[in-house]
């Protein structure tokens, strides 16, 4: 049961709320780009250069998963 009232739900502050889906809707949009740049360097013709810059990417690409993924279990 969800209770609600002008201050919170379930007992977690709105603004609270507010702040956490900002948040994620941030680190979402920042994972999309990332992926986004993710494979057009993966796309690029010459794999004998690019391996190191993919290998940089992915691995931010992972934290920031992580970081998202943190957060969205944090929710109360």
């Amino acid at each position: 049961m969800t209770i609600i009232n002008k201050d919170n739900v379930n007992g977690v502050r709105i603004e609270d709320i507010e702040q956490k889906t900002i948040k994620l809707s941030e680190l979402n949009r920042h994972i999309n780009g990332i992926r986004e740049i993710l494979n057009e360097v993966c796309c690029t013709v010459d794999a004998s250069e690019t391996i190191d810059v993919r290998l940089i990417i992915s691995k931010y690409l992972d934290e920031l998963i992580v970081e998202y993924m943190k957060e969205l279990n944090n929710l109360k």
